[in-house]
């Protein structure tokens, strides 16, 4: 390889890497403004347990539920919330029992 090959072989990978690494600050970023917004809503997230202590719905019902599209899940370090107003709306409509 003659030296002006590999200066624009070095040139286009150095190019590479910073579009990649550009890619990666944008992912990075929207992965720490969708933590942010969980936080702000933390307060109406409920886990499986809790709405099965709070509401008396068996976990079958929850998962019923789910399968229909009626409740969907928000997933947190593999752990499935649910939104309180998603489950006070079913509840209000009755399709909790």
């Amino acid at each position: 390889m003659r030296r002006s090959e590999l200066n624009v072989f070095e040139a286009t990978i150095l190019d590479q890497l910073k579009e990649s690494c550009s890619i990666l600050k944008q992912m990075r970023d929207e992965q720490l403004a969708w933590y942010a917004r969980v936080e702000e809503q933390k307060d109406q997230l409920l886990d499986r347990y809790d709405i099965m202590q709070k509401y008396h719905i068996s976990d079958s019902t929850i998962y019923r539920l789910k399968k229909e599209g009626c409740i969907h899940p928000i997933y947190i370090r593999r752990k499935e919330f649910y939104s309180l107003n998603q489950i006070q709306l079913l509840l209000s409509q009755n399709k909790l029992k």
